[in-house]
């Protein structure tokens, strides 16, 4: 890591306490409970003309659903952005997708990535928490919609009804940064996040323990090589 880089670093531990406190607060400031699909009754009354409304309030649910899928699920690149929304079960073999399952489980399938020539065609789950908190930001964002959304981010939102998908991939690691230094103090970044699941994956007993071939398998949940991860952990262990 570069200088800026190490000012930036926090770890996937104090990043997920931060974030679950955030998101407590949230719900709390609407008077909301935690981590549950918003129920009719409570998008009535927050869905006024007043300064807090069921805009702002979905404004602050999207910002923790974008570092959310940084910590709670092995951090990928800006392979969020730009995700079209499917529930067909065959998938084509272009473009990037959010795919719903029956059973409510999402899996995101990449097909166009960085290293997309040599991982390949990539699906992976989302974590039952990335799971959860998406469920309930797509059952929002239908609402205010009015239609089924076609992508899952990124939306500008104003407390005034307007409410704009952005197709510009850039726009999203730009706001992972922003909403950082609101959340962590510090503009943590894409990369940042990889940083972080790397130093936790390689400090673990587990890793320790681990046959060159499952340490290549860990790894490869971040879409690189073994010796790529290495580079990535380039803090002293005691610092």
């Amino acid at each position: 890591m570069n200088e800026r880089q190490k000012a930036s670093h926090i770890s996937i531990a104090s990043a997920n306490l931060r974030l679950e406190k955030y998101m407590i607060d949230l719900y709390k400031e609407y008077g909301l409970e935690k981590l549950t699909v918003i129920s009719d009754e409570d998008f009535n009354r927050l869905n006024t003309n007043e300064r807090k409304n069921i805009y702002t309030f979905a404004k602050g649910l999207q910002e923790c659903v974008i570092v959310a899928l940084y910590v709670w699920q092995t951090a990928l690149r800006n392979d969020w952005a730009e995700l079209t929304i499917t529930r067909k079960i065959v998938i084509p073999n272009t473009g990037n997708w959010l795919q719903i399952n029956k059973n409510g489980t999402m899996t995101l399938i990449l097909n166009e990535y960085k290293n997309a020539k040599y991982f390949k065609k990539q699906r992976i789950p989302l974590s039952l928490k990335s799971n959860q908190i998406m469920t309930i930001w797509l059952n929002l964002l239908e609402r205010l919609l009015g239609a089924k959304p076609v992508h899952p981010l990124y939306y500008s939102i104003n407390q005034k009804a307007k409410i704009d998908w952005i197709a510009n991939a850039e726009t999203l690691a730009r706001q992972l940064s922003r909403i950082s230094l609101k959340m962590f103090d510090r503009p943590a970044t894409i990369n940042t996040f990889r940083h972080a699941h790397e130093m936790q994956l390689q400090d673990s007993e587990e890793y320790k323990r681990m046959s060159v071939d499952e340490k290549k398998k860990a790894h490869a949940a971040l879409l690189h090589s073994l010796v790529t991860g290495m580079k990535y952990n380039l803090l002293r262990r005691d610092e």
